[in-house]
């Protein structure tokens, strides 16, 4: 089984160029799902499945996908698409209505079956939500939704004065934000809101993909992504056929990594990070990730220079 394992990742070493691919993989970062079960079983959540369209199956390869916005769901929509043979995609998040089950019965089927082989792909909760900032709101190269909706509601708390004039720009060429609000102010908007109500840029994985109703065979962080990418594409059955994980779609002024995300979170209070620490708690108990590092930047506001640095670096 080991040398299998070992040829596995030798010849999938030479079919993905693009990712820097390690040997020493670290097998820490892909969970053992009985830790989930065992929190799952010390807290009250609902044991209902999530929507089918949070999913990705291939039936070919029996593959089952949670995807999540900002945790590069972007290159896995686009693996998913390889493999059911669908080539020159414009858009990759249309082609969920496609890739997803077809309704939730074909979802209950598949993932309480062991014929599939259940993945979900988390990353630092803190770390996404800057990236979604970020993406969906504060880049004014493009016209979200997100900033159509949440921006005037975002204001309405914390700049009350401004009307829908002023914060956007709208001619017949383009309509744009003209006032950005700060992410503390975004992070103001969110505390006050349920979660239950969160748009699926910042939403929870628990809540998202159901960690608690659905068994997965592998939970991925992200920050060590191409060694796991190796591992994972290896226990799919993948490693013969010609495919990788590309990076698409990178975040305007670039990738949302540590030091970012902390330079974001040295516009809060500590109090503000506690809080939203509570909101997202259950993501990071299930995944093991602190918080402790953003509190930090908090803590610090005049730079880097004193904040601890984590081990690893991830970016989008």
């Amino acid at each position: 089984m080991h040398i299998q394992y070992l040829r596995c990742i030798k010849k999938w070493m030479q079919i993905i160029k693009p990712i820097n691919v390690c040997l020493s993989l670290k097998t820490s970062q892909i969970f053992n799902t009985e830790e989930i079960r065992n929190i799952c079983s010390h807290i009250n959540v609902g044991l209902t499945l999530p929507q089918s369209r949070h999913f990705l199956v291939n039936h070919e390869h029996k593959l089952l996908y949670c995807w999540i916005h900002k945790v590069a769901s972007t290159s896995w929509i686009a693996l998913f698409s390889h493999l059911a043979n669908r080539t020159h995609i414009a858009e990759y998040y249309r082609e969920i209505k496609v890739l997803s089950p077809k309704n939730a019965e074909e979802l209950h089927r598949i993932a309480t079956t062991n014929d599939y082989y259940r993945l979900l792909v988390v990353r630092h909760p803190f770390q996404r939500l800057v990236s979604a900032y970020r993406d969906r709101i504060e880049d004014t190269s493009r016209f979200t939704s997100q900033a159509w909706i949440y921006v005037p509601r975002i204001f309405a708390l914390t700049r009350p004065s401004l009307n829908r004039s002023q914060i956007f720009h709208i001619s017949h060429q383009q309509q744009k934000l003209s006032i950005v609000p700060k992410f503390k102010e975004f992070v103001e908007w969110l505390l006050i809101i349920s979660p239950n109500k969160y748009d699926v840029h910042w939403n929870r994985y628990s809540d998202h993909c159901r960690p608690c109703s659905i068994d997965y065979d592998a939970i991925i962080k992200m920050d060590n992504f191409s060694n796991e990418e190796v591992r994972v594409v290896c226990e799919m059955g993948l490693e013969h056929l010609n495919v990788s994980l590309q990076h698409l779609q990178p975040t305007s002024g670039g990738s949302t990594d540590f030091y970012i995300t902390c330079q974001y979170f040295q516009q809060l209070i500590p109090e503000e990070v506690k809080a939203l620490y509570e909101i997202y708690s259950l993501d990071f108990q299930m995944f093991h990730y602190s918080p402790q590092l953003y509190m930090n930047c908090a803590q610090n506001k005049s730079g880097l220079t004193n904040v601890p640095l984590p081990k690893s670096i991830r970016y989008d």
